[in-house]
This record gives C-alpha cells, sequence and structure tokens, in this order.
C-alpha cells in the first residue's frame, strides 16, 4: 500500500497505558504497520476541547493556539529545540479545536521508525506548557504516505 491512515483517540489504548490524558496520549495498533522506504507522515484531522468557564489564562491557553507532536515524526527545531512537531493547530472558538485539513501543505515530516506498532501523542499550548486544559477525549487521524507518492 502507498497510503496508510490512523485514526486515534486519547482513550483507545488505556488497557496498554492507563494514565493516557487527552493532551499526552500513548497509542498501541493490534497489528503493526510495516513501512519500507521513504513514508511522509501529516495530520489530517484533530478535535479537542478546553474547560467552557474560568481564567482561560489559568490553564495555559495561549491564543487558541496548540503544537501537536508524534514520537513518529522526525525532530525539528521549535521553540529552539528539535521536537517531533507534526501540526500547530489554532482554535475554532472559545472552546474547541476541530481541524479538518483536505490539502495539508504544512509540516509532513519522514517516519523516524520503518515498523510502527506504537506511538505517542502531546500537545502543548504556544509556551510549550502541556495542554491540561483539554478536557475531553482528544482524537487525531493521520495520513502516512510512501515518497515519493504514486497515484
Amino acid at each position: 500500500m502507498n497510503t496508510e491512515w490512523i485514526v486515534a483517540k486519547s482513550d483507545d489504548s488505556t488497557h496498554y497505558f492507563p494514565d493516557n490524558q487527552p493532551y499526552q496520549f500513548s497509542i498501541h495498533l493490534k497489528q503493526p504497520l510495516r513501512l519500507e522506504g521513504h513514508w511522509i507522515l501529516s495530520l489530517r484531522e484533530f478535535y479537542a476541547q478546553r474547560l467552557k468557564s474560568g481564567n482561560t489564562k489559568k490553564r495555559n491557553v495561549t491564543d487558541g493556539l496548540l503544537y501537536v507532536y508524534c514520537s513518529l515524526c522526525e525532530p525539528i527545531i521549535v521553540n529552539g529545540e528539535r521536537q517531533p512537531l507534526l501540526r500547530r493547530v489554532q482554535s475554532t472558538n472559545a472552546t474547541t479545536w476541530k481541524v479538518l485539513l483536505s490539502e495539508p501543505f504544512e509540516i509532513a515530516l519522514r517516519l523516524v521508525n520503518d515498523t510502527v506498532q506504537q506511538f505517542d501523542i502531546y500537545i502543548t499550548d504556544a509556551s510549550g506548557n502541556p495542554a491540561t486544559f483539554l478536557t475531553t477525549v482528544a482524537s487525531v487521524t493521520l495520513q502516512l504516505r510512501r515518497y515519493p507518492f504514486i497515484i
């Protein structure tokens, strides 16, 4: 196959990772993905929500911008240090991040490993603080494409 899709929620693998949180979670795939050659990873959908009331500064909300990291990504320099950034996402309203990317042109990175069975997602605010203000199950849809792209 030249394209693989992974839809993952922060509560999908709580049997393996009981400490998963909406802002930091690990995913265990039932079957490993074998990815021979070069592959590109991109975020296609993202959903998360925060508390609706109270002081948003106290909860580390920085202008509605979140940074979504994935352990499958090759690190790039973010805020002066190498980190596996997958994508920055802007909130769609005061309490929700609901992003559907039909044509992502942003950050597409090579995978670090050839076989994938487990990976981590973590989410921070623009200052690099964990997004502990996220209160509902977070979800991501990842697209993996073999490079060079074959149609």
